[in-house]
């Protein structure tokens, strides 16, 4: 057997109880098999075009049987849990495989660590890749620094008031209607229903650099001396303000 732990990662939404929920997951893979004659189970370059093929058809989508108001090339009728969309990854990677290779066996987890993790789900009007997507979305973690160290106080607080519920993150320009219990967003002519509860708009697109600004802004009006570092999926992101040199 080999492996490659997180050989990449995939971001996606998904909905529960119509509520839209943003996820993150490693990706790691072990292949089963005999080596072959140039005394490799399998080429790694081959077998990680074939799994990036498969998980493409589930990065920045969102995952549900419900029926949504965006192009159906972003919504994969699925019922999501982490445990059945690994079953169906890997009965799609493990079709024509070489003769000296058993199985391809991918499991997908979460990042864990001594962080504080949030799931938010956004879309980019002005992206030009699959970001456009007016529902994906992501499962990160985020730092919040004072005076050059960890403060944790300002984490917990960020999280509990703005973070805790998985929030939708929106330009307000994307508001197209509002209703008693939910709003209307959307761009062009892609519409998506969100609780008032579960929505935070702020000023700009909601890329990580904007983000990372409203809620720096937010903790500078209570704290002094702040920093921030906000990630998107595992190992890119933004920072501001005094933080722990990377």
């Amino acid at each position: 057997m080999i492996f490659i732990k997180q050989l990449t990662n995939i971001d996606f939404a998904y909905l529960k109880k119509g509520n839209p929920f943003g996820e993150t997951l490693i990706v790691d893979v072990a292949v089963y098999g005999n080596n072959s004659s140039k005394g490799l189970v399998i080429d790694f370059f081959n077998i990680k075009k074939k799994i990036r093929a498969v998980l493409d058809k589930f990065d920045h989508k969102v995952l549900t049987k419900s029926k949504l108001e965006i192009a159906s090339k972003w919504v994969i009728a699925f019922d999501y849990s982490r445990k059945k969309l690994e079953h169906r990854i890997n009965r799609l990677i493990n079709i024509k495989l070489p003769k000296n290779v058993k199985r391809i066996k991918l499991s997908l987890r979460k990042e864990t660590g001594d962080f504080c993790f949030f799931s938010y789900t956004h879309g980019l009007k002005f992206h030009q890749g699959s970001c456009y997507n007016p529902l994906h979305g992501h499962y990160n973690k985020f730092e919040i620094f004072r005076n050059g160290k960890k403060f944790r106080r300002g984490e917990k607080w960020i999280y509990e008031k703005y973070l805790a519920k998985s929030p939708y993150i929106a330009d307000i320009d994307y508001l197209r209607d509002e209703k008693k219990d939910y709003y209307i967003l959307g761009y062009d002519t892609y519409r998506i229903k969100v609780k008032k509860t579960k929505v935070i708009f702020i000023d700009g697109y909601p890329t990580i650099e904007n983000i990372a600004g409203y809620f720096y802004t937010l903790l500078q009006k209570k704290f002094s001396n702040i920093g921030v570092v906000f990630y998107e999926g595992i190992s890119k992101g933004c920072c501001l303000g005094q933080v722990i040199d990377f």
